[in-house]
């Protein structure tokens, strides 16, 4: 709740600030993608942290927290559930906001990554199940940190500065370290030891694959998202849409285009 309260602070104290700033999108909006950008530097921080403490681990504290061994890595895959909860208040305040203003801040696709991670993430804090998954999950928010930039930059007449190309090659070259190899490499992991270290140790087989399908199902939306962001650096024509009417919110021109797309969070 804590954590909760500090984003709304945020929130609204950034709104007040922004509120005289000369362009539009980001006296609107801008409060929005601060928050975004303050989530993404603390999620991923923590997602680099622990997926780096629990890489080498054995596979069954990758697969369940034992909150009475003393052991390192148990002792570690406890401490993700204390450092989840800053992402969870985050992912709740956001997808109020995001339906709050729906479809300004996001689409369709933006609401089912928020629920697919509320959902997974609440997992590994409530039954102590999947904290290296929970791990490598965070490390994607990643990308959403030159993802963020890029949008002031697009919405400050700033899209055609040299800022606006590194800020571009940060953002495809994080999204493919993270959200394609890693989590491709992490659900691999997932499908082959954790998931049936899980059903081995009890727990029911069919919530086991309802959470592999909600991984798999992530995998596929990064996947789908690459696509488009290397059809836009290739310059590949896709038919136009009206703003904001479900443009997938990660479209992206990496050449330092300050076309309007929406690139919030990932």
């Amino acid at each position: 709740l804590k954590f909760g309260i500090a984003y709304e602070i945020l929130y609204h104290g950034a709104g007040y600030i922004l509120r005289s700033n000369p362009h539009k999108k980001i006296r609107t909006q801008g409060n929005s993608y601060l928050c975004a950008f303050v989530n993404a530097i603390i999620t991923s921080y923590i997602g680099v942290v622990y997926t780096n403490t629990l890489w080498l681990a054995p596979e069954e504290p990758k697969a369940f927290i034992d909150y009475e061994s003393e052991d390192h890595f148990a002792v570690e895959t406890r401490a993700v559930v204390d450092a989840a909860l800053p992402f969870i208040a985050w992912i709740a305040f956001d997808l109020f906001h995001l339906i709050a203003n729906f479809p300004k801040l996001g689409s369709y696709d933006q609401l089912f990554h928020h629920i697919i991670f509320m959902l997974l993430t609440c997992l590994t804090v409530g039954f102590g199940v999947c904290p290296f998954a929970g791990a490598w999950l965070f490390c994607g928010e990643l990308s959403s940190l030159p993802l963020n930039i890029r949008w002031f930059l697009i919405n400050s007449e700033l899209g055609s500065t040299v800022w606006m190309a590194i800020a571009n090659a940060a953002f495809c070259v994080t999204f493919f370290s993270v959200r394609v190899l890693l989590y491709w490499f992490g659900l691999y992991g997932f499908l082959a030891s954790t998931a049936p270290i899980l059903i081995a140790h009890g727990a029911p087989q069919s919530a086991v694959h309802v959470v592999a399908a909600f991984l798999s199902a992530g995998a596929v939306l990064n996947a789908y998202w690459f696509i488009l962001i290397a059809q836009m650096a290739l310059g590949v024509k896709k038919k136009k849409r009206k703003r904001g009417e479900g443009e997938p919110v990660l479209v992206t021109a990496v050449a330092g285009s300050a076309s309007p797309v929406k690139p919030k969070k990932a």
